[in-house]
């Protein structure tokens, strides 16, 4: 083959090869399963307050008064979910499903770290939020640089906040004799979800 044919065929081959490159997606371009997966919100808590009140309060006092400043501290984090498991089933006659034992449980870790318990068990379309926390708390809604106080009464708090908010657009705090526990909607519904530390650093 002639060397004049030779390049008559590179050139005439070229644009085309060029085009194929120009059309295969880019890496670097094409965004991955987790950037375009939609993100929701964690669903309203289980009333984890309302539940202790209704089946565990007449032995253990309300917000746990009658179990003492020990409460807890002889326990390991899966230890006291095993606990409130077997008292719930137990003692207290009313079994908590896989996905109420979690806010129970942090609702005791709560009492045992001696903070504020926080949880948005409601939210529908018209800006309605319920939750609970402790009695006399100060519950306080943050959206931007608005603030909005919530109505309490006992354990329950309601507040109403412009419709379509988004809860990952919220941050809550609720005050509690000289402690604070801030929740993040978006990324919880009840507060009191880390582990509990080793007993040593735990209140006495």
């Amino acid at each position: 083959m002639s060397g004049r044919r030779v390049l008559a065929i590179v050139f005439l081959a070229a644009p085309f090869w060029l085009l194929s490159l120009s059309l295969r997606p880019s890496r670097a371009q094409t965004p991955s399963p987790a950037a375009t997966a939609p993100t929701t919100a964690p669903a309203p808590a289980f009333a984890a307050m309302a539940y202790y009140d209704q089946n565990c309060a007449h032995c253990h006092g309300p917000e746990g008064t009658f179990y003492g400043p020990t409460l807890g501290q002889d326990l390991t984090d899966a230890q006291l979910q095993k606990k409130v498991d077997f008292m719930a089933n137990g003692p207290g006659n009313a079994p908590l499903a896989a996905d109420q034992l979690p806010v129970e449980t942090a609702f005791h870790r709560a009492l045992i770290m001696r903070r504020p318990f926080l949880s948005v068990t409601q939210i529908d379309a018209k800006g309605a939020w319920a939750g609970e926390s402790m009695p006399d708390s100060k519950v306080i809604i943050h959206i931007g640089t608005k603030e909005i106080e919530a109505t309490c009464d006992d354990y329950d708090w309601t507040a109403q906040v412009p419709p379509g908010t988004k809860p990952s657009d919220v941050t809550i705090t609720a005050l509690h004799k000289g402690a604070t526990t801030t929740l993040n909607p978006g990324e919880s519904m009840y507060s009191s979800t880390s582990s509990l530390p080793p007993a040593s650093a735990r209140p006495k």
